[in-house]
């Protein structure tokens, strides 16, 4: 009888040890993943959400045959007021997004982004009220210099949680 005793609570022990480790397992492969879809001329991969820092992380190239003077990148989480006014304007536009295409919250580059390169962008996401990001999308805001004055903006990528 103490044998069988011996066998039953050995089962139950390696039946305990095998949860533990399975539990372990899927905890630390466990990694939010998001997709991103990149738009006509524009490269986007290698994203990652820290919620800590309320930070985005990606790596976007373009291929538009077009060299950026400046460029700002910027995340527009799903569901953000669209009707952009220019610094100094009181022109709205409605078909860009109402947020902040500045530091702290867009990724700056005063190299620009030119064509046929990447580069590694780290922006804060919206006003860091909420630690989730489910899905949005990018812009850049970017002039060509050479004289022209304008300032463009275009979306370059949608981001989606899977």
């Amino acid at each position: 009888m103490k044998g069988r005793k011996n066998w039953r609570l050995k089962v139950l022990w390696l039946a305990a040890l095998i949860i533990t480790i399975t539990g372990i397992a899927l905890v630390i492969g466990h990694k939010d993943r998001f997709v991103c879809s990149e738009t006509f001329g524009y490269i986007c991969s290698n994203v990652i959400y820290n919620p800590s820092t309320g930070t985005l992380e990606l790596s976007l190239g373009q291929h538009t045959g077009v060299d950026w003077a400046t460029a700002n990148i910027v995340f527009v989480p799903a569901g953000s007021r669209f009707g952009y006014a220019p610094p100094d304007s009181n022109q709205i536009i409605s078909a860009i997004p109402d947020v902040p295409f500045s530091a702290p919250y867009a990724f700056v580059s005063n190299n620009g982004f030119k064509n046929g390169s990447t580069m590694d962008v780290i922006m804060r996401v919206g006003n860091n009220e909420s630690s989730v990001l489910h899905s949005g999308t990018v812009w850049g805001e970017f002039t060509l210099g050479n004289g022209d004055p304008g300032v463009y903006f275009i979306q370059v990528a949608a981001i989606n949680y899977t």
